[in-house]
Formats: C-alpha cells, structure tokens, sequence
C-alpha cells in the first residue's frame, strides 16, 4: 500500500463492510487492511492475488486455470 492512499484505502473498506450487498476485495494489501480494521469476515471474497484477480475480471486468461479440463 503506497502511505499516501493508505486513508482511502482505509476508508473504503470501512465504507463497503458497512454498506448491503455482496463484497469482493482483491490484494494483499486489502486483506491485511480488511484484516486489521476487523472487517475481514464482512467481505464475501478478499484475494490476496490482486494482479491475477484484476486479470480475471478482465477475461484474462490465467495459466492455472487454463489447465483445467473445464476450462475452456
């Protein structure tokens, strides 16, 4: 986490553990921010994979996944 968004960061978790809905968190950083403010357990997924998570999102294709016979 670059310090300078730290407060941002922050406050968006604090926002989206208090807000309905279904809740997704991607990165390390995150997690441990989800983790140390105790708003881990409000979030239905948190990825500590943030660039393959935001790969996913994109329609990326991710080489583990690709192995799997389902996958195409």
């Amino acid at each position: 986490e670059d310090p300078r968004f730290a407060e941002g960061t922050r406050s968006v978790l604090a926002s989206l553990a208090q807000a309905p809905g279904v809740h997704v968190a991607a990165g390390g950083d995150s997690a441990r921010i989800a983790r140390d403010l105790g708003v881990y357990g409000q979030f239905s997924f948190i990825s500590t994979g943030g660039g393959a998570a935001l790969e996913f999102v994109e329609g990326e294709s991710l080489p583990g996944l690709a192995v799997l016979p389902d996958a195409n």
